[in-house]
């Protein structure tokens, strides 16, 4: 089997896909916070850290590069990255982009990103759009068997039909592109554990027109 070693075991996704890599992978996983210099060589390397200082990931890239040798790596980015400028007043999104431009900066070679959805396993997800983790596994299998060429791959999203839209005054608001003002539902939304809003709900919205 490949050997397969994931940095950010004790993040959400990788709760969610660590069962079906260990199926197809010899799977390591470790935290930022242990990388040693083993110049230990994996077929791949998967970064699913993140933080939310630019600079911490590129502490974290270099380490990388430093410390381990690697046939294929991977960067888990997210599926925000493709929506266009105007939502880079998320925060995430911004860093997002910035990222994977990092990240290619670093590691011009055998390098990839992948742009998931919210990885869930189970049906009835709270999440309007998500990606399976067995959709996941694939890409991965493909980027380690050389079977797919670019350097960016997609994900096609899961649509939960049971999510509802934001309250009119927030679509209203949204579709003029008036985010700031959404703030206060933002927060009313996030403590009400409601996830359809947001660049979440920019994703839905770029989901619905292309699915037109």
């Amino acid at each position: 089997m490949r050997s397969l070693l994931f940095i950010g075991k004790n993040s959400k996704i990788f709760a969610e896909i660590k069962k079906d890599l260990s199926s197809q992978f010899t799977l390591s996983a470790i935290s930022h916070k242990e990388i040693v210099k083993t110049h230990t060589r994996f077929d791949i390397v998967i970064i699913g850290s993140f933080s939310k200082k630019i600079e911490s990931n590129l502490i974290l890239f270099d380490n990388i590069k430093k410390s381990f040798f690697f046939n294929k790596i991977i960067y888990l980015s997210s599926a925000v990255v493709e929506l266009d400028n105007t939502y880079n007043y998320y925060n995430y999104v911004k860093i997002k982009k910035n990222l994977e431009h990092y990240f290619f900066s670093f590691f011009r070679e055998n390098s990839v990103v992948l742009r998931p959805y919210q990885v869930v396993r189970l049906e009835g997800s709270k999440y309007p759009l998500t990606s399976k983790p067995n959709d996941f596994l694939k890409k991965i299998q493909l980027v380690s068997k050389n079977r797919n060429s670019s350097k960016v791959i997609s994900f096609e999203p899961f649509l939960c039909d049971s999510i509802s839209s934001p309250n009119f005054i927030y679509r209203t608001l949204f579709a003029n592109k008036l985010f700031i003002f959404c703030r206060f539902f933002d927060f009313y939304y996030k403590k009400s554990k409601f996830t359809n809003y947001g660049y979440t709900y920019g994703l839905y919205l770029k989901h619905q027109h292309k699915s037109l």
